[in-house]
């Protein structure tokens, strides 16, 4: 299929590259979003993304190859970076899937992924875990190869299909390295056993817990389901999925690996909760940690929180209920807040016809903090999927998801310590990028300066066959995104008053009206108006996010105006996205240029 995707994209593609290729360096984030491999004609997808320590991203992705890319905190590939990303693994049949990558507290990143080599026989060949560690620059770090470095020696092949091969989770282990677990078939066949292992590496590479690692729990699964949180000393605590009842364990691995808890782990739950999906664990700032799930009772589906202190204690003597819902709870997120807290997000169908995101903060003694049933962080009409969120680290949170709102196809919003919508984000999440195409992934960052990062995959280069799945980005600020998309226009708030009837009339309003005629042949007039003359810009740019033209507008004075768009030069057929900028004001418009 990727053959025939870059068939049908050559034609599109290349008239896009070679129209950008003269655009001027972009200094700031394009309101559709920063390309984070704009001249890769292929797919992005699925795709993971971790902070560069420096308010950029490392963003990581798998096409039958290993590639990367990195995007500053100004919106622009970091220098060394080439448009297409960096390609890892020479072997054309050498296959990479399941990434995650994490920071390495060096400005680099760590790469986890599951490799195959398809020589001969890929449907059926076994595949290996392995860590690949990467600069600022993109290079592989000293002493790394650029196949990277396995997990777990000396264990053989293990399979790489079906639930073992996304039951790997990686961590920082606060001290230069990174903790990995990973579920392995002992045998050859789908339904054969599965035991959990876990391994810490050093930021050389070398395995600190034996050349294949520590087992957690032996062979008597088909699939656990796991997560890990650091203890922030060097360990882990991991939880998994158990065919004992209660079914929930969780067990405490030493900076040496060795486990602290009962030898094949802990309960977590009492035997009225019955099914567990998707537990999540984070640290809970004293070496413990805060795992959640959702899963039935009995009487209904809900939404779980416990925690477990550092010594394997209960202190809330139970699951606290956080929501209790007949369906559609999903997307559970946790992020660590200060004072111990924890803060928690999903989406749900409390509402029948409309899913809503709802979110709650968990104190460290159990508490709910806010709303019960969860405070309502969007509850606007339409469909939403791939909620991300990321601790502020000022006590609150950033939320984003897809939607499917005429108003754009990403939102965010930022949330305090109490739950409010911290001023300049709107009610019900901000649109991030204008709706361009099909969202298929949401993944948020944050940057330890009180910002964060989302990047999402979309459908914005058409192909004859299927669309590409590509990524973009955009920084999110305290007050609101980076790049404001608005659909069509922002206002401003000034009036000008004292008309004869004694009422207050709006000055000419800050507006981007859009091109004449549209869609068209070539580009067209387009129509705006401004309050005065303050320096202005309006701007055009491709759906990669690459700016092709600028003039300055300002000078134009109060009122409605219309300009030649791109000067009149010749624009390949496509869709394209036009910005009218005054200070902080932006408005934005999509056009379409035809045949």
């Amino acid at each position: 299929m990727r053959s025939s995707l870059l068939c049908g994209a050559l034609a599109l593609g290349a008239c896009l590259i070679l129209c950008a290729a003269a655009a001027p360096s972009r200094a700031d984030w394009p309101p559709t979003g920063a390309p984070v491999a704009p001249a890769l004609l292929d797919w992005q997808y699925p795709f993971t993304a971790a902070s560069d320590g420096a308010g950029g991203i490392f963003v990581c992705w798998s096409s039958s190859r290993l590639f990367a890319s990195r995007i500053t905190s100004h919106g622009d590939l970091a220098p060394g970076w080439p448009e297409a990303g960096l390609r890892y693994g020479g072997d054309p049949q050498y296959l990479y899937r399941h990434i995650t990558n994490l920071p390495d507290a060096s400005g680099g990143t760590f790469v986890v992924f599951n490799a195959k080599d398809c020589v001969a026989h890929c449907g059926a060949d076994p595949s290996e875990r392995r860590v690949l560690r990467l600069t600022g620059e993109g290079a592989p770090s000293d002493g790394w190869p650029a196949r990277g470095v396995p997990v777990g020696g000396g264990l053989g092949p293990v399979g790489f299909g079906g639930g073992d091969a996304g039951m790997t989770a990686a961590i920082p282990d606060g001290r230069g390295g990174l903790i990995v677990a990973w579920g392995r078939h002992v045998g050859w066949h789908r339904g054969d056993p599965v035991e959990l292992r876990v391994q810490r590496m050093d930021g050389s590479g070398n395995h600190l817990w034996g050349d294949s690692g520590r087992v957690v729990r032996t062979a008597t699964l088909r699939f656990p389901l796991h997560a890990v949180a650091p203890d922030e000393r060097g360990g882990a605590i991991l939880v998994w999925l158990d065919e004992r009842g209660p079914h929930l364990y969780a067990q405490r691995l030493s900076p040496e690996g060795a486990p602290l808890w009962a030898v094949n782990g802990i309960p977590l739950a009492s035997d009225s909760v019955v099914a567990f999906m998707r537990p999540v664990a984070i640290e809970d700032g004293s070496r413990g940690a805060f795992v959640t799930w959702f899963g039935a009772t009995g009487r209904d589906t809900g939404l779980f929180a416990i925690r477990v202190t550092a010594g394997g204690g209960l202190p809330w003597r139970g699951p606290l209920r956080v929501l209790a819902a007949s369906s559609g709870i999903d997307w559970v997120q946790l992020v660590p807040a200060r004072n111990g807290d924890a803060l928690l997000a999903w989406r749900d169908a409390r509402v029948p016809g409309n899913e809503t995101i709802h979110a709650q903060r968990i104190s460290h003694g159990g508490k709910l903090e806010w709303s019960p049933g969860g405070l309502p962080v969007c509850t606007a009409p339409g469909h939403k999927d791939y909620l991300a969120v990321a601790s502020d680290d000022q006590d609150g949170a950033y939320l984003a998801w897809g939607d499917t709102r005429p108003a754009g196809e990403v939102f965010a919003t930022h949330l305090d310590r109490r739950g409010n919508t911290v001023s300049g984000w709107d009610l019900d999440g901000t649109p991030v990028c204008p709706p361009v195409a099909a969202v298929w992934e949401v993944k948020l960052v944050n940057d330890a300066a009180g910002n964060a990062v989302v990047a999402w995959t979309d459908e914005r280069i058409p192909t004859s066959g299927y669309p590409l799945r590509v990524t973009q980005a955009m920084r999110l600020l305290p007050h609101g995104p980076a790049a404001r998309a608005p659909d069509a226009v922002a206002e401003s708030p000034k009036q000008r008053a004292m008309p004869n009837d004694g009422r207050a009339v709006p000055i000419a309003r800050f507006a981007l009206r859009g091109m004449s005629p549209n869609p068209g042949a070539r580009a067209g007039l387009m129509r705006f108006s401004l309050p005065d003359a303050a320096p202005s810009r309006l701007e055009l740019f491709d759906m990669a996010g690459r700016r092709l033209w600028s003039r300055e507008v300002g000078r134009l004075g109060a009122g409605e105006h219309a300009v030649r768009l791109a000067d009149g030069a010749w624009l390949p057929p496509g869709i394209y996205l036009a910005r009218l900028v005054r200070g902080e004001m932006v408005a934005s418009a999509r056009l379409a240029i035809v045949r």
